[in-house]
């Protein structure tokens, strides 16, 4: 089964404080505002996009974004929506291995591009023994968008976005790993296939690859250092993206969330 990361979802506060730091890397936003809802801000870059909205923004939105956020703890910010090629291959092998799935859906999703597509979408309705939430899963038809950009709201126009910035690594924080990656790895039906000691976050890593550019990493503490105070502070949830291509080198937090840009 063909499988990658679509998108990514982060609840924040402030969609502006988002654009203003986006903008200080040099990283176009892109911000949505449509039928009176609040503004989504859109991070946009070749292979993925990051989408930034309020809990509020997350309801009105309704869909699988609205059946999540009713479901898990309070304290969960970030949700990772993988796309899939064969969304009724994905049903089933979620079902074999008995977890209770919701989908799949259809519903009309507006992409950066601007284009609404009709995705069908499968959410799973078990969490793991952790506070991270299961990934949500998208069949997009078409199943794939080309060029990843915005349109211009005064020409209508479509302009290319970030061209050179592509999404690399997803890293989770965790107090469980091997519980954590067993879980992952048999929803995505990937094997770990390396772990270490990351001495910079003082934390034991397991990784999981998506595809030939993306993986997910699982990481532990095993000292103090960013993984253990994420803990501490949010319990268990995406801490770090990391992202090539950037014009800067430089490690940055948004709203929680550090982007490493290399």
């Amino acid at each position: 089964m063909k499988l990658e990361v679509d998108h990514i979802i982060q609840v924040v506060d402030d969609p502006e404080q988002v654009s203003r730091t986006l903008d200080s890397l040099a990283i176009q936003p892109v911000v949505q505002v449509g039928n009176g809802r609040a503004a989504t801000v859109l991070h946009v870059c070749t292979n993925a996009y990051v989408e930034y909205c309020t809990p509020l923004t997350l309801l009105l939105n309704g869909g699988a974004s609205e059946t999540v956020i009713q479901d898990d703890n309070a304290r969960t910010r970030t949700w990772i929506a993988l796309g899939v090629d064969d969304i009724d291959s994905c049903a089933e092998l979620l079902r074999n291995e008995e977890y209770v799935v919701e989908g799949p859906t259809r519903e009309l999703v507006q992409l950066p591009t601007g284009d609404v597509v009709e995705s069908v979408v499968l959410v799973p309705k078990v969490r793991s023994r952790s506070d991270i939430p299961l990934p949500i899963f998208i069949k997009r038809v078409p199943t794939d968008f080309d060029g990843l950009s915005t349109v211009n709201e005064q020409t209508g126009s479509v302009q290319s976005l970030d061209a050179n910035l592509r999404l690399r690594n997803i890293a989770i924080a965790t107090d469980d790993v091997s519980t954590v990656v067993e879980t992952w790895a048999t929803m995505l039906g990937r094997r770990p296939t390396e772990c270490w000691i990351q001495t910079d976050i003082a934390a034991y890593c397991v990784r999981i690859p998506l595809d030939d550019e993306v993986h997910i990493i699982f990481c532990s503490p095993v000292g103090e250092g960013i993984v253990a105070n994420v803990l501490r502070e949010h319990g268990d949830q995406v801490f770090l993206l990391n992202f090539t291509g950037s014009a800067y080198q430089v490690d940055r937090c948004v709203c929680g969330t550090v982007y490493r840009l290399m």
